[in-house]
């Protein structure tokens, strides 16, 4: 007894724990399988070796498609270059997968999905190409392994479809390769016949032989000659001449037909009697038309060319009831017969004269002889002077305006002006750009260099209008002069110019006063030479063994600008010696402060067994700097300095100039040699305060990604959990018995 409790038991945890798994129903011969329709579609049924033909694999209406597998099978006479399924399938039919596999051609979607459609759903695409050389008119299919290991559709209750499959639906026809006609020509190149009759002896020759291009006939002139489009057989028409074209492909050849009359035995006519002419209409002389061929006889039967017709004549028909021609020349009758031709002009009998409303007419005919005047304007002005604006009031231009509203440039009226706001000259409105630097323009006063004085702008358009009276430009003023400066008393190195007392605020210095030697007679090898009052050095000690060289010139400093140049240092150098020098510098720069002209001097040593070289000269320039608003002048020149009795000093200098070919011009020698600076620096504009930014806005806080559902995943751990208690429940059953 026990042991069938617990067999009992064992198999209830066995049908629970299957219970999870699904596996398919395989119904037996009498279950009733649905039904699925699975297609192949080729995007062309011919097609020629090299081609490229696309195959689409459908399946049919579904109703709750779960699984599905098939591959496919490419015949011998096509190469398979690739395939894929649509993208998003899986997504679609609600699968785990759903992919065609492109290297084993295997198709095949599975998963826990239910899809159902009631149209065809796309599952696969694969192309393949026509291999070359294979033969017109094999038939290659693609087809699938049709087992049911290999192809099978089940829905979501694991019961299989019956396929409806035709695996002949994917055929295609390979077609002859194309082989174009590269010439044609015809055996005639001129036929004649007669009307009626026709003709199968145009031949047409096609190279090469066995192009695929067919001949197809045509005629220029059918109503002359037509022809069969494609046997060529020629019909004569009607005489005349035709062309008889033959095409092969883009190649063709002609033939000229020429049909002639077939004869005639006049058998039928039909007379034309005699017709009078008159002035308008031609008559004709009695004669008669073939009613077989066309041709013209006389009543003689004689042939005639063309209709006898009679010349015009003076045959009118005058209505003289009324004046029909009204010209300026004047008015006749017309003839009836035709409106061009009337008797003799009489001259216009002319009425009142024409005013501003009513024309000149003819009193006979009513003919207008001159028409109504109309309104003359030049008759109705009024003068309108010129009145110019000003800065609160329109003014106007000079023009000329007519009682009837319009308005003239002139006092002819010759011109009018269409656009009458073009003659209001707007009123300028306020301009506050001129500056007046006085008293009574003054808006503040500076109380030292860290201000400037102010002044209130004055209207360009009215100088009688200040900004200072207009409360809405309470910021049209400009700066004038800057406040002055506040020294300080200790002296400050203003370099070799000399020395000055700085501004307590600025960069900036009362006139610069000359260095004081604390000796006379220069520098010697024992102590150099300073300035008394600032300490500089002003020439530094001598070295013993060499030879003190002091290069002179002048630079002058022009202001061209609005503000006045400032403290500043300019660099000079030498360079380019005749023979070679080594030298030690002492003084390079020259120190300005101001606009004037300054003495400066390049001073260096050399030893003295290099003063022989020294007298070949050398170059001196200004080296170019790059402070704002300063222009340097580029000028070199050739020093040679000049020795007298020995070489412990020099004692003298010759300055030479280039000229435009870079060579020294040696007929025009110089006793001292000056370089001059501009400064162009513009007044400071006082910056606007700066805005304030915009806050940005604050980061978006990004969603909380949402978990999937676990509903299938709780429901498999539920049954193992209810399989496991059964299982301990019959082993604790067992060993209770037991004992």
């Amino acid at each position: 007894m026990n042991k069938r409790i617990t067999s009992l038991l064992l198999c209830f945890v066995m049908v629970f724990a299957l219970i999870a798994i699904p596996t398919p129903a395989f119904a037996d011969d009498t279950s009733e399988h649905p039904e699925v329709t699975f297609t192949i579609k080729p995007d062309k049924t011919t097609a020629k070796p090299g081609d490229t033909i696309t195959y689409q694999v459908f399946v049919g209406p579904v109703v709750k498609l779960r699984t599905a597998q098939f591959e496919l099978v490419i015949p011998d006479e096509l190469e398979y270059t690739g395939g894929s399924s649509p993208d998003g399938l899986a997504a679609k039919l609600g699968a785990a997968a759903a992919e065609f596999t492109p290297s084993t051609k295997v198709y095949a979607s599975y998963g826990a999905g239910e899809y159902t459609s009631t149209e065809d759903t796309l599952l696969a695409t694969i192309t393949c190409k026509v291999k070359e050389g294979v033969a017109a008119g094999k038939k290659p299919v693609v087809t699938v392994i049709n087992d049911e290991e290999n192809f099978f559709f089940a829905n979501s209750e694991n019961t299989y479809y019956t396929i409806n499959y035709d695996p002949n639906g994917a055929m295609v026809t390979i077609a002859a390769e194309e082989k174009p006609a590269t010439n044609i020509t015809l055996n005639k190149s001129e036929l004649t016949l007669t009307a009626g009759d026709s003709d199968t002896s145009l031949i047409a020759t096609v190279t090469p032989e066995g192009s695929t291009d067919t001949v197809v006939w045509s005629s220029s002139k059918t109503d002359v000659a037509t022809v069969d489009s494609a046997t060529g057989k020629v019909t004569a028409v009607a005489p005349g001449e035709a062309t008889i074209t033959a095409t092969a492909g883009t190649k063709t050849a002609t033939c000229t037909v020429k049909v002639q009359a077939a004869p005639c035995n006049h058998g039928s006519f039909t007379p034309f009697p005699a017709k009078d002419s008159n002035c308008t209409d031609k008559g004709w002389d009695a004669y008669k038309k073939c009613d077989l061929c066309g041709k013209l006889f006389d009543m003689n039967n004689a042939p005639l060319a063309e209709i006898p017709y009679r010349d015009l004549n003076d045959d009118h028909n005058f209505d003289t009831t009324a004046w029909g021609y009204k010209e300026a020349d004047g008015h006749a009758h017309v003839c009836s017969r035709n409106p061009a031709h009337h008797d003799t002009v009489v001259p216009h009998t002319a009425g009142p004269a024409a005013t501003e409303t009513t024309p000149q007419t003819c009193t006979e005919c009513g003919f207008v002889m001159k028409p109504a005047t109309g309104h003359i304007h030049v008759d109705h002005l009024t003068k309108v002077d010129k009145e110019d604006a000003t800065c609160t009031a329109d003014g106007n231009k000079e023009y000329y305006e007519c009682t009837c509203g319009k308005l003239f440039e002139d006092a002819a009226a010759a011109t009018e002006i269409t656009d009458h706001s073009s003659v209001v000259l707007p009123k300028t409105g306020h301009s506050y750009t001129v500056q007046n630097s006085d008293e009574a323009h003054k808006r503040s006063t500076a109380a030292d260099c860290r201000e400037f004085d102010t002044y209130w702008y004055t209207c360009a358009n009215d100088a009688t209008h200040s900004a200072k009276d207009d409360a809405a430009a309470a910021d049209k003023f400009y700066n004038g002069e800057q406040g002055a400066h506040v020294y300080g008393n200790e002296w400050v190195d203003c370099g070799e110019t000399g020395h000055a007392h700085k501004c307590q605020y600025h960069d900036a210095y009362d006139a610069v006063q000359p260095h004081t030697p604390d000796h006379e007679g220069g520098a010697t090898y024992d102590y150099a030479v300073m300035c008394s009052d600032c300490g500089r050095e002003l020439e530094p000690q001598r070295v013993h063994g060499s030879i003190r060289v002091e290069v002179p010139f002048k630079l002058t400093v022009k202001k061209t600008g609005e503000m006045d140049p400032g403290q500043e240092t300019f660099k000079f150098a030498v360079e380019r010696f005749g023979a070679p020098v080594t030298y030690t510098l002492v003084q390079d720069t020259v120190e300005t402060n101001g606009e004037k002209t300054y003495e400066g001097k390049f001073i260096f040593t050399i030893r003295d067994d290099q003063a022989g070289n020294l007298s070949e000269g050398f170059v001196i320039r200004q080296v170019k700097g790059n402070a704002e608003g300063w222009t340097y002048d580029e000028t070199m020149f050739y020093a040679i300095p000049m020795f007298a009795d020995s070489y412990d000093s020099v004692r003298g200098w010759v300055f030479l100039k280039f000229d435009e070919k870079g060579e020294l011009e040696y007929n025009n020698p110089m006793e001292e040699i000056g370089f001059t600076n501009s400064y162009s620096a513009k007044k400071p504009d006082t910056p606007p305060a700066p805005q304030k930014p915009d806050t940005p806005p604050a980061p978006q806080k990004p969603e909380s990604p949402k978990t999937g559902d676990g509903s299938t995943l709780g429901l498999s751990i539920a049954l193992v959990i209810v399989s496991g208690a059964a299982l301990m429940g019959t082993a604790l059953y067992s060993r209770r018995k037991s004992r």
